[in-house]
């Protein structure tokens, strides 16, 4: 039992490292390829590489959440307010995947819903184990919009800048 406990802290944790990673590069793929205006085909081809590397650690922790929740239930053990918390986070992005899919959610959400969520599921995660559901929630809110000014704010300022020569 020992070593499955294990295997799913490791699985679990590869799966945060991962994702966190991959939303830290996809985000920079995505303020790149803008910058022209106009999403090549290499461009596009960086970003899907971003976001397969997400699927795959977001596929870690959806499969480490439900063993936890369905030891949980059976057990009759009580869950954190941090795992509910990212339980709730886990929601939103894949509904962002669902949206997405479906080409029902604007171009600039999309990335900016990923990349927030993403840093906030990795700060509560690393940094807030002990906070409560609702504190966790009025956090996330908050950096949600300190991350939609930002998020503007750089896609304004990549918009203005000119673009140097290209070595060919």
């Amino acid at each position: 039992m020992k070593r499955m406990e294990g295997l799913l802290y490791l699985v679990e944790r590869l799966g945060v490292a991962l994702t966190f990673a991959a939303s830290v590069f996809y985000i920079a793929f995505y303020f790149s390829s803008i910058r022209d205006g106009v999403i090549d085909a290499t461009e596009r081809r960086f970003m899907h590489i971003g976001y397969q590397l997400l699927r795959i650690g977001m596929g870690f922790i959806v499969t480490t959440s439900l063993i936890a929740l369905l030891r949980a239930l059976i057990g009759g053990s009580h869950l954190s307010d941090l795992f509910w918390f990212l339980l709730f986070l886990l929601a939103v992005m894949l509904g962002n995947e669902v949206l997405l899919a479906l080409h029902r959610e604007p171009n600039w959400l999309s990335p900016f819903l990923q990349a927030s969520s993403w840093y906030a599921y990795f700060t509560a995660y690393t940094l807030m184990p002990t906070s409560s559901f609702l504190t966790l929630v009025v956090y996330y809110l908050v950096w949600l919009l300190v991350a939609l000014v930002a998020f503007n704010l750089i896609k304004a300022r990549i918009a203005t800048q000119a673009l140097p020569p290209t070595i060919t």
